[in-house]
Order: C-alpha cells, then structure tokens, then sequence
C-alpha cells in the first residue's frame, strides 16, 4: 500500500497539481483574449488597458521590492487552514459575483473592469508562484477554485457577447 500512496502522491502532487495550476492561468488568459476581442476598437482599447494595469503594477512591485520580506507570506502564514480556505471562497465568489454584475452593464465599463479584475487575479497568481508562496497559498486557491466552480455550476459564466453587448448566461 505504500507504494500506491507514494504513486499517487507523485501523480497528484507532483503531475496534476502543477496541470491545475498552469490551466487556471491559461484559464484566466483566454478569458481576458476573449473579452478583449468581443468589443468594438474603442472597447477593445478600455478593455487591454484595464487588462494591462494590473501587469504593469505587478511590473513595478517586482522591482522595487527587492527586499526578502514577502508581506503576502507572512500575513497567509498567519492564517490558519480553515481561514484561507475561507478567505480563497469568499474572494472566488466575490470576484465571480463581481463579473456577473459588471456584465449587466451595457456600456462599455463593465467589460474593461472585469478583465480588469481577471488580470489582477492572474497577476497575484504570478507574484504567488515567484514569492515563492504557492505552497503556502494552496488552501486559499483551493476555496476559489471550489467556489467559482460551484458559481458557474448553479449560476453559469459571466459570458460577453460580440459588439459590446454584453449579457450574463
């Protein structure tokens, strides 16, 4: 039995785990390319801006903090599980809650700040995976990713439509 466990160990931790994490960013991409692509030129220029944004703070954070003190580290360290498990639901939700309501608007805003929104995601994403603290950060992911699945099971996706009508599903 032990060899079993360690395989599967191996096969989940160390092969699917690292598949997970790499398809939530592919995820996160493509939705911001698809919500990028679905507006007239003027949208399309609102909506890579408010997708760059975050890129660009993430840009000057990781330059001008060069220090080793890893603020996010410490303040998820002194978390316990259950708390990052909560706090990763509640920010999934939020922010799945958040590009429903967003999309309701027709004007232009609510595409832009919702890739917005999605860039800043993939953006902590990326600082988690260079600080270092993704091992740390596991349970927070988890209740998002559990979370979100769970909103677009019994709500679906915020989805925006071509021409910069948008309209939830």
């Amino acid at each position: 039995m032990d060899d079993v466990r360690e395989f599967l160990y191996k096969v989940f931790g160390y092969g699917f785990y690292p598949t997970v994490v790499i398809s939530m960013f592919i995820y996160i991409v493509w939705r911001i390319v698809k919500i990028i692509g679905s507006g007239s030129q003027d949208d399309r220029v609102r909506r890579a801006v408010g997708a760059a944004l975050p890129l660009l703070v993430l840009v000057f954070l990781v330059v001008s903090l060069q220090d080793k003190d890893n603020p996010i580290e410490q303040f998820f360290g002194n978390l316990t599980p259950l708390q990052r498990f909560i706090g990763g639901a509640v920010i999934g939700f939020a922010l799945m809650g958040t590009g429903h309501l967003l999309l309701r608007f027709n004007k232009g805003t609510g595409p832009a700040l919702y890739a917005l929104f999605l860039s800043l995601l993939g953006s902590f994403f990326i600082w988690a995976v260079m600080g270092g603290i993704l091992k740390t950060m596991n349970l927070f992911f988890l209740g998002s990713v559990i979370t979100g699945c769970l909103y677009v099971v019994f709500l679906g996706h915020p989805m925006i439509r071509p021409q910069g009508q948008s309209k939830v599903q």
